[in-house]
């Protein structure tokens, strides 16, 4: 029984966490908590991206391309594909 309200406490301290960030958000339905995503997927993607471009690269887009570049990620379809974008 004390394992399952362990459990319990840190799914709470979790979800708590996640709204608190904006993640999710939390309606009061009765007695229980509702639970909802806050942004959509594309717009973790994005966040979680732009972090990570910050953290490793410093910010810079160039410097993360440059890095796929140089170890040979990018296949000829992705170089294609991210000229077009560029192009837009």
């Amino acid at each position: 029984m004390l394992q399952h309200l362990v459990i319990h406490s840190k799914a709470r301290t979790f979800l708590a966490r996640l709204t608190e960030k904006r993640i999710v958000q939390t309606t009061r339905i009765g007695r229980a908590n509702h639970y909802e995503p806050y942004i959509t997927k594309q717009q973790y993607r994005n966040a979680e991206t732009q972090q990570f471009i910050d953290d490793v690269h410093k910010g810079s887009v160039s410097g993360l391309l440059h890095t796929l570049c140089n170890n040979g990620d990018l296949t000829k379809d992705d170089i294609e594909s991210l000229m077009k974008r560029l192009k837009e």
